[in-house]
């Protein structure tokens, strides 16, 4: 494989773990601030929201990354 492929693939899979994460921490974060002011599930709702969002701007800037290393390959 090249060299370039092989980045292209690290790429690809690090998308999933920065997409758990990031909903991670939106859900997790969530829950601690609906304990800490009694809210629930208000700021876990809220959280999870950030975190979806997040997830997909992670997914849209790989995205945008990779098809502008294709285009120039082409």
């Amino acid at each position: 494989m090249k060299k370039d492929t092989i980045i292209k693939f690290i790429s690809l899979s690090t998308l999933g773990l920065e997409m758990g994460i990031s909903i991670g921490v939106g859900v997790y974060g969530g829950i601690w601030l609906d304990k800490k002011f009694e809210t629930s599930p208000y700021l876990t709702i809220f959280g999870i929201l950030v975190g979806f969002g997040a997830a997909i701007k992670s997914f849209l800037r790989i995205l945008k990354k990779l098809n502008k290393e294709f285009s120039n390959e082409h």
